[in-house]
């Protein structure tokens, strides 16, 4: 059996490792990246290591430049490629790597360790404020799991992945792929993506996007953004178990920051309607809140009803006349079901 190791050093904007099934050194793009091979006398066969450095940001016209000339390139490379790719400059001080198994000629195995989430979100600032405490706003991007294809004589072959618990090195997440027998010389590309979606994880409008109708869906989550060339989905001709889909409802419906994001529109105009409903009846009242400002600016989770998502919009963009004429700011709730999109009850509060 035969084991490819791949050594990979986090750097300024991103880190990618590549592999050839030969023992000849990789040297695909020799002005970005350093390689080198090492024997390993422990294991039978020969390990190859990889060092991969890059100096430079690499521009999404560089990384479809870069692909791409693998893509048109005359020669066959029988090789596992990964990409990855972070979306600003960012040090976790830390080693990522890949092993990737071999029985014969046949892929087995590929296993990838890293930094944990935490040590990531350590490294981590937001680009639109560099100050913001990312620990605050982490959950909204949690991480999902990666979604791995093969690209085999073009068409798609899925893996479907687990996380292991690292025993030895707490500070390691580990992943594995296992795979059902795959000839590397059919192998042409690995490439991994985030299963996550723009709109439904509020991710900033500067972040770098994928688009669906010309590449394979995918888009960062605020950790990592990779994704190389375009392609034309297809159903692979191999059998292979499917990735595990992930709900984003489930996922977004967990986080109140997304939750209530979610629904904030559909929950403002009841809202409103509701207290005004209220106040008619009452008293005399004024809104306060300016042109830009919203009415519900603040949500939680209703005590005890977290599970099932049903979330209170809170204000105090409001004032009421009293019996005597003046006027006294008050505050007001909206319970909101956004399963059903209905409000539950309305509370007003001096």
């Amino acid at each position: 059996m035969r084991r490819i190791i791949v050594w990979v050093a986090f750097v300024w904007l991103g880190y990618g490792t590549g592999v050839h099934a030969d023992q000849q050194t990789w040297n695909v793009f020799p002005d970005q990246f350093e390689s080198s091979i090492i024997e390993d006398q422990t294991t039978r066969g020969v390990k190859r290591v990889v060092t991969v450095e890059i100096n430079q940001p690499l521009s999404e016209n560089r990384l479809k430049a870069m692909a791409r000339s693998i893509k048109d390139s005359k020669r066959q490379y029988d090789m596992m490629w990964i990409w990855f790719r972070f979306p600003e400059p960012i040090s976790t001080g830390g080693m990522s790597w890949a092993t990737v198994t071999f029985e014969g000629n046949n892929l087995k195995e590929v296993e990838i360790n890293g930094p944990t989430r935490q040590q990531i979100l350590d490294a981590y600032r937001f680009e639109d404020d560099p100050n913001r405490d990312v620990r605050q706003v982490w959950i909204s991007f949690d991480y999902v799991g990666k979604r791995y294809a093969f690209i085999v004589e073009n068409d798609l072959f899925y893996f479907e992945t687990r996380y292991l618990s690292n025993l030895s090195s707490p500070s390691v997440e580990t992943e594995r792929i296992t795979a059902s027998s795959l000839p590397l010389s059919s192998l042409r590309r690995f490439q991994t993506e985030e299963a996550k979606e723009y709109a439904e994880y509020g991710l900033p409008d500067n972040y770098w996007r994928v688009d669906s109708e010309n590449r394979l869906r995918g888009m960062t989550n605020g950790k990592l953004a990779y994704v190389a060339y375009p392609i034309t989905p297809g159903e692979s001709r191999f059998p292979t178990a499917k990735i595990k889909q992930v709900s984003g409802d489930d996922l977004c419906k967990q986080d109140l920051q997304c939750w209530g994001k979610r629904h904030e529109v559909s929950a403002k105009a009841p809202c409103i309607a509701g207290v005004e409903y209220i106040l008619d009846r009452v008293t005399a009242y004024e809104w306060t809140d300016g042109l830009l400002e919203s009415k519900f600016p603040r949500f939680i989770w209703k005590p005890g009803k977290k599970d099932e998502g049903i979330l209170i919009y809170l204000g105090d963009s409001m004032k009421i006349q009293n019996t005597i004429g003046g006027w006294i700011p008050v505050r007001y709730e909206c319970d909101y079901d956004p399963n059903i999109q209905k409000v539950l009850d309305i509370r007003i509060k001096l």
